[in-house]
């Protein structure tokens, strides 16, 4: 896993977005560093920044990376609109950071899990991490690492996740369940009809 704070073709967008080009012969994969949110993300360019973490985090690749992948960009649509809402916010309000909307104690305590049972993965994840900045400012801008940290956390809460999300409805279930959680305001309908629109914006 390269480290993403050793830069080579980083370029800066007008919003602030940081991106690296990854060379992987034959084609070139686009990584999305650091989004300071109020924009939404490209859908191609975030969905390969998705698919590109997730590859690479050993401790999942026994769960199918399409469905994976899904339930990851999901979680960011219905969250923030993979990234259009302003992630200073929900930081001041309400202690969720960025753009899958994580708080420093959840991400805490996933590091912890990962370093107990898997210190391999561990130390991947760890890797995405921005050293210079503290955990609150990785979770707000670093897409990366709030990737690996969202990834994680659900399997964190459920082993058998790579039997639990096969579809909208199955992931929907898994992110009220575990994500939002009793204490949310979110249902599975909210969940169910902001993908679908997401997915009808974006014609897939």
């Amino acid at each position: 896993l390269f480290s993403l704070f050793v830069l080579f073709g980083c370029s800066k967008t007008e919003d602030g977005t940081f991106y690296i080009k990854v060379k992987e012969s034959p084609k070139v994969k686009v990584e999305i560093l650091k989004h300071n949110g109020g924009s939404q993300l490209k859908h191609s360019e975030v969905k390969q920044t998705v698919q590109t973490v997730l590859e690479n985090l050993d401790n999942l690749n026994h769960i199918n990376q399409d469905n994976l992948s899904d339930l990851v960009l999901e979680t960011m649509i219905v969250e923030t609109l993979v990234g259009k809402s302003k992630y200073d916010y929900s930081s001041t309000n309400y202690r969720n950071y960025g753009i899958v909307q994580i708080r420093t104690e959840t991400a805490k305590d996933v590091l912890d899990w990962l370093q107990r049972k898997d210190s391999s993965t561990y130390t991947k994840v760890v890797s995405l991490m921005n050293p210079k900045v503290s955990l609150k400012q990785n979770l707000l801008y670093n897409v990366p690492f709030s990737i690996a940290i969202c990834a994680e956390y659900y399997f964190r809460r459920n082993a058998n996740l790579h039997l639990d999300i096969q579809t909208v409805e199955s992931r929907a279930k898994q992110w009220k369940k575990n994500y939002n959680t009793y204490k949310g305001l979110g249902t599975e309908e909210i969940y169910c009809q902001r993908v679908q629109n997401y997915y009808n914006k974006h014609r897939i």
